[in-house]
């Protein structure tokens, strides 16, 4: 669970002028009160932060000049950064900030380059994504709608191999080869585009029962997020698909407005809401 973000102070002020970054102070607004946050001063003295930026000062839970002793198993922290050379802990989640453009950071796997419409869902996804652990899309009245793990794909292989999803499933292989798929599909698709096929979860029990979400595809030249779901046969006829995707496409529109919605469907189908 993430509890604390980190930020190094030449993510947040000037290092010669030390004025904050643009958006600095909104976005330490916007997350704090989900976790608590720390600043830690590496270049600039404490002093003149204060002197220079009581109102940034007075946003931090702790400025030091190192992490807290009480986050040493970097568990539930993210470290924010513009120290691309400063040997980070592998075991610390670490966003680089990069305001210049630099376009030689390597070794690590989130660059933000402004603090402008970035918030705590943005860093908690980003967090969860680094431990391997699944985002929650959406809680409905019945369901939890949330990525798909590793160890669902036994459940899902089940599904697959329902007669009437069987029909619609191209390319079911065994559940060892479903798994290495599932592992590059949480990387290539999950982490890479913030979205795609997700489970659908009985809320009272936990149970898989289906998944819904979005691919993307090609109609006529423009690229599209195409809504599809797929549901255990002792589930349909009762609306959940329906409620489903409903809360996907509810996501979408909150999430990635600037991308278009389609459904495409096959006429040969039966529809089961």
């Amino acid at each position: 669970m993430l509890k604390a973000i980190y930020l190094t102070d030449d993510a947040v002020l000037d290092k010669d002028t030390y004025e904050a970054f643009p958006f600095v102070i909104d976005f330490l607004q916007r997350v704090k009160p989900f976790v608590s946050l720390h600043l830690v001063n590496f270049f600039i003295k404490k002093e003149d932060i204060i002197k220079s930026n009581p109102l940034l000062f007075s946003i931090f839970d702790t400025v030091d000049n190192t992490i807290d002793d009480k986050h040493t198993d970097y568990n539930d922290m993210v470290l924010i950064t513009s120290s691309f050379d400063l040997g980070i802990n592998n075991d610390i989640s670490t966003i680089a900030y990069d305001n210049n453009g630099n376009s030689f950071i390597s070794g690590f796997s989130m660059v933000i380059e402004s603090y402008c419409d970035i918030d705590y869902e943005f860093i908690n996804t980003y967090y969860l994504h680094s431990k391997n652990l699944p985002v929650t899309i959406d809680s409905t009245e019945r369901l939890i709608l949330r990525e798909l793990t590793v160890s669902d794909v036994v459940k899902l292989h089940e599904l697959y191999n329902d007669y009437d999803n069987k029909r619609f499933i191209q390319d079911i292989s065994d559940v060892d080869t479903e798994v290495q798929k599932h592992i590059a599909y949480i990387h290539n698709i999950y982490h890479m585009f913030g979205y795609g096929y997700w489970g659908i979860f009985l809320k009272d029990s936990d149970i898989l029962i289906g998944k819904c979400g979005f691919k993307n595809t090609e109609i006529n030249g423009e690229v599209y997020a195409d809504l599809g779901y797929m549901l255990s046969n002792e589930y349909r006829h009762k609306g959940y698909a329906f409620e489903a995707c409903t809360a996907a496409i509810r996501y979408m529109k909150e999430n990635y407005s600037d991308i278009k919605l389609c459904c495409v469907i096959n006429c040969y189908r039966k529809i089961f809401l």
